[in-house]
């Protein structure tokens, strides 16, 4: 029965999968559609990836509902039971909960203060938090890139603290010459495309490997 649960969920994975490879593939205007023009099958394929997609991003939804449940349930508890740090559980039940609120209230029209409060909080608490870590990150890099040095100085490593060194002096405020600008342009725009084509590729290669069985770790 084991063996057999693992044959079916397998089977329905690669199913699933190959039905919405044509769905996005075949929209209509390629020729091996036109084989099923004016049938249901045609009209089925179409409309199977759209579906698919509808139901994944609703199954998102449930499952971000559900970690923000699970979330305020746990340190609900730890502040019952008066634990180390119920501090910390207070203050993220208690700011959980208002926004929440705050946007139920915002989007049923109860609440229509200008600016919205909401607004005023992501202002003042998120971007305030995302700066902090953006500059805990850029010190990280250039501890990270200090310590590098001191083990092996090779051409690659000082690259890459000059790089990290001119890129800082520009997010200042620094203006560099010309030329130095445009090659830092040109080296971000090719770590973002690397970046997006690696993503790419693995997911390329992820999609493939389900297709024709190889990773089963939808299963667990």
């Amino acid at each position: 029965m084991n063996r057999f649960s693992r044959i079916l969920a397998t089977s329905i994975a690669i199913g699933i999968g190959a039905l919405t490879i044509l769905s996005l593939l075949f929209d209509g205007t390629g020729s091996l559609v036109q084989l099923f023009a004016s049938s249901q099958l045609d009209s089925f394929i179409r409309g199977f990836a759209p579906q698919v997609l509808q139901l994944v991003v609703t199954t998102l939804a449930f499952l971000v509902v559900g970690g923000i449940i699970n979330l305020i349930g746990v340190h609900t508890v730890r502040v019952l039971r008066r634990e180390r740090d119920m501090l910390g559980s207070l203050v993220l039940v208690s700011s959980t909960l208002a926004v929440i609120i705050l946007t139920v209230l915002e989007r049923n029209g109860i609440l229509t203060a200008t600016p919205a409060p909401s607004d005023i909080l992501r202002d003042s608490v998120q971007l305030s938090v995302e700066s902090s870590l953006a500059g805990l990150l850029a010190f990280s890099l250039v501890f990270g890139g200090m310590r590098i040095l001191r083990q092996n100085i090779t051409l690659p490593r000082l690259f890459f603290l000059l790089g990290l060194i001119l890129t800082l002096l520009v997010q200042a405020g620094v203006r560099p010459p010309v030329a130095i600008a445009q090659f830092l342009d040109s080296t971000v725009s090719a770590g973002a495309s690397g970046i997006l084509l690696g993503i790419a590729l693995g997911s390329t290669v992820f999609g493939v490997r389900v297709l024709i069985g190889q990773d089963r770790s939808f299963r667990e």
